[in-house]
């Protein structure tokens, strides 16, 4: 009877079913050892042209793909591909082509805390066309437009918390961005820019205090030749030293070159053939950044981003074919040892 009663009372006293509840532990967010601030667009790519379509004619190709791109994407993702966790700080569209770039960020594991829904426009979207060798670009900017918001001096608590910084462009006004990089350097953040061609912008006298304040600057050759007035990248590359700690200059099928030690420095590159070169310059980003990030030399630093760059164009898009960190290990030990930097330093 005792032991009845006992069990009458425990019924008495156990919750409904309904009522039960199992409490997950709450994990700690990630932070982010990168973070790339820029834009994201949906890329709708035709590839495989014989040649770069003329006003008032129409080219035909068979390939085509809509993809996820820009810059803030291609590399934060690639950067996580090899193993670094990396955070986006972009908008997305509030349409319906906004939901595929917010899902598609989260398909690649990139940290999306700092990426924003815009309240009113869509979602910027870019049409390439591309042959073997060359390509072309028309952009609609939708919410990419108000990009600078998102670099506002007040806001930067989470900026101030990661390793590194890289900025996928750098929306004007100047003025207000020599105040974040000041900050950040305060805050022993290293920083990396990667301009993309915008003459008009960077044309501004302030642009050139925003290179002083930066860790590592990345152009491409045609915007090393335009920023520096030189005719060779050997002259291009020292003259950027004289203004930014790392300047790297990209190459193209050529590689890339640096200073190492205040002299220019090639590495080499794999041969692949391309299928689209779109986004292979902020392959290359990843690639660099992830061995700098390590504490490697500046030749070895442009060898990784080589091997991304290179091997990002075997697909159409910049992220599909992005070489995962085993592939990037097996195809850098091919080039092990580099040669002797007497041999890899361009001769002037």
């Amino acid at each position: 009877m005792a032991i009845q009663a006992r069990r009458r009372a425990a019924a008495r006293n156990r919750l409904p079913r309904t009522r039960r509840r199992t409490i997950t532990p709450v994990r700690p967010r990630r932070a982010p050892a990168v973070v790339v601030a820029g834009n994201i667009y949906c890329d709708m790519i035709f590839s495989g042209l014989p040649a770069v379509p003329a006003l008032n004619e129409e080219t035909r190709t068979d390939r085509f793909v809509m993809t996820v791109g820009g810059g803030a994407f291609i590399t934060s993702a690639g950067l996580v591909r090899l193993g670094v966790p990396a955070a986006a700080r972009a908008y997305v569209g509030r349409d319906a082509l906004g939901a595929i770039q917010l899902a598609a960020l989260r398909r690649a594991r990139v940290i999306t805390s700092q990426v924003v829904r815009h309240p009113k426009l869509g979602a910027g979207v870019t049409v390439a066309f591309s042959t073997a060798t060359d390509r072309g670009f028309v952009t609609y900017a939708g919410c990419t437009a108000d990009s600078a918001r998102l670099l506002q001096v007040r806001d930067l608590a989470a900026l101030r918390r990661t390793h590194h910084v890289h900025f996928a462009g750098m929306p004007a006004p100047f003025g207000q961005r020599l105040v974040l990089l000041e900050m950040l350097a305060t805050a022993h953040v290293t920083t990396s820019l990667d301009i993309g061609w915008n003459p008009e912008r960077y044309r501004e006298p302030g642009f050139r205090e925003v290179l002083r304040r930066v860790t590592i600057f990345l152009p491409s050759w045609r915007d090393a030749q335009w920023l520096t007035q030189r005719t060779t990248p050997e002259d291009a590359v020292q003259a950027l030293g004289e203004i930014v700690p790392v300047p790297v200059i990209k190459l193209g099928a050529e590689g890339a070159i640096g200073l190492d030690g205040g002299r220019p420095v090639r590495a080499p590159v794999p041969a692949v053939t391309p299928v689209d070169t779109t986004g292979a310059g902020d392959a290359f980003n990843a690639g660099f950044l992830w061995a700098y990030l390590r504490g490697e030399p500046i030749r070895q630093c442009l060898l990784a981003g080589n091997v991304c760059g290179a091997l990002s164009t075997r697909a159409v898009g910049g992220s599909e074919a992005f070489p995962t960190l085993p592939e990037l290990r097996r195809t850098l030990k091919r080039f092990e040892p580099l040669a002797p930097v007497e041999t890899l330093v361009v001769s002037r």
